[in-house]
């Protein structure tokens, strides 16, 4: 069936003290805005990036009012501390190296935190990068809940002109704020004056040249990290390919209260060659820091541990880098600071012409939900382009393993041009399952017309064609695509491997 099927999920309502905690703790970090000059790298430790425009400075800093519930217990589960209002740049000290530096400005900005309903469940998102989201647990069956656009608040952003000094010498920084026997702060207490791409705040870092090691290295990984990579069609001559990773809930330790743990990654595209084409990273976030001392709301009550895992468990990761036509390997790398994981995937940018019909690559998808309105639309990063078609969102899945209870989605481009003077040409499409140990057909759709997602002036065409995985047998499969026209012209048949288990 094709995608004007599937139908609108209704949105219930939200737990508002769960949404202020994750909120609180997703707050911490934008990276290098569009905007930066210059952005330096940040320390291996902590989550909150420093942003540097010129040669201004600027560190997020969040400031809560303490309200403890009593119980002082490590780890400790506290009554959420609103957070303090109305500061000013009189309200600030900041340090340099232990130096007072002056406070040039004080601004608040959003949390970059929002909400996710889709056809499985409800989980929360967050973005430091201009590309990269990360993705939280789904609402466990004891305490289901629908997060809502966002909730309001922000984190201060404190800027100030440092002295000049060496390229790679890092600086200790520590912010203080009136009245903090009756406050918290958090900020991050380093950077490091390394020229980097605001896409890839860990390049030259001490911890980013340990996990690019770690791509090559024989060593086995210590948790399994799953990527399916996918050529997207562009409106010129350089593909976007989108990168979901997923890594098993649970696979990353967060019991352990180190306040400099947090979840960070590398992607590398080498082009044949062996040259790298592109690269970004990104870490989580947030820190255990701010999970242990920063006061949250938990009702209804909840088993410490369970509301560990509850909360900051992240499962998946997407990203999306632009390449010119060729073939690369893309190689990934996911830590929490100590343990590595990793994941390989080949792919191939083609290039095409602007008068010919044309195909993208296959995105297997588990997920889709109602688009993105509102504040959670403008919190997203500007710079990353989902995959919609009829008004939803469609999310790649990084585990392309896929349970008999779940239904199989696959979304796909097709790109037609405009012909002036004969008309716009009707579209058709073929789609066939073929299992990879008998090489039997197991599903297909022969040749249907394609009558939905097409816009006028839009030469591309997103299709999404689903399926019941229950209806195919245990195993291997690969799925292949090809698009025709009335015109004659056909694409190449483009495929995509996945199992039923």
């Amino acid at each position: 069936m094709i995608s004007n099927h599937i139908l609108p999920m209704e949105f219930p309502s939200f737990r508002q003290s769960l949404a202020k905690c994750l909120a609180a703790f997703a707050f911490a970090a934008i990276a290098c805005g569009p905007q930066a000059t210059v952005c330096y790298s940040q320390s291996d430790s902590g989550a909150l990036a420093i942003r540097v425009e010129s040669r201004e400075v600027q560190i997020p800093v969040m400031v809560a009012d303490k309200s403890y519930s009593g119980r002082q217990r490590e780890p400790r589960i506290l009554v959420y501390g609103k957070v303090a209002t109305g500061l000013s740049v009189k309200d600030f000290q900041l340090f340099e190296d232990g130096v007072e530096r002056q406070v040039q400005d004080v601004s608040v900005e959003l949390y970059r935190a929002w909400g996710i309903v889709d056809n499985v469940s409800g989980h929360w998102q967050s973005s430091c990068t201009l590309r990269g989201i990360w993705a939280g647990p789904d609402s466990p069956p004891y305490q289901p809940f629908a997060p809502s656009d966002t909730d309001e608040g922000g984190f201060y952003l404190l800027s100030f002109v440092p002295p000049s000094s060496p390229e790679g010498s890092c600086h200790h920084i520590q912010v203080k704020v009136r009245d903090f026997d009756q406050r918290d702060v958090y900020a991050r207490d380093q950077y490091c004056r390394v020229l980097t791409s605001p896409a890839d705040p860990l390049n030259g870092s001490d911890l980013g040249k340990k996990m690019i090691a770690f791509a090559d290295a024989t060593q086995k990984a210590k948790f399994p990290v799953f990527a399916q990579v996918v050529p997207l069609l562009d409106k010129n001559d350089t593909g976007r390919v989108d990168v979901t990773l997923d890594f098993p809930q649970g696979a990353l330790p967060y019991g352990d209260p180190d306040p400099n743990k947090t979840m960070s990654l590398v992607g590398v595209a080498y082009a044949k060659n062996g040259a790298i084409a592109a690269r970004f990273s990104d870490s989580a976030c947030y820190s255990e820091k701010y999970l242990l001392d920063f006061p949250v709301t938990n009702s209804p009550p909840l088993p410490v541990t369970r509301s560990y895992a509850y909360m900051w468990s992240l499962t998946s990761y997407q990203n999306q880098l632009n390449l010119p036509p060729g073939q690369y390997t893309l190689k990934f790398v996911v830590t929490d600071g100590k343990r590595f994981g990793r994941a390989e995937a080949p792919v191939t940018v083609d290039s095409y012409q602007q008068n010919e019909l044309a195909l993208s690559g296959i995105a297997l998808c588990k997920r889709f939900h109602k688009g993105l309105q509102g504040q959670a639309k403008e919190l997203r990063p500007a710079e990353f382009v989902p995959l919609v078609s009829q008004g939803m969102e469609f999310t790649p899945a990084g585990d392309t393993r896929f349970q008999e209870s779940e239904q199989l989605f696959a979304f796909l481009q097709i790109y037609e041009p405009l012909r002036k003077g004969t008309g716009i040409p009707k579209v058709q499409i073929e789609i066939k399952i073929t299992n990879l140990k008998t090489g039997k057909l197991a599903a297909g759709t022969g040749l249907k017309p394609v009558d939905t997602g097409i816009q006028p002036g839009n030469p591309i065409i997103p299709v999404v064609w689903d399926l019941a995985a229950k209806k195919l047998r245990y195993g291997k499969y690969r799925l292949e695509v090809q698009a025709s026209d009335s015109a004659g012209n056909k694409t190449p048949w483009r495929a995509a491997t996945f199992s039923v288990e």
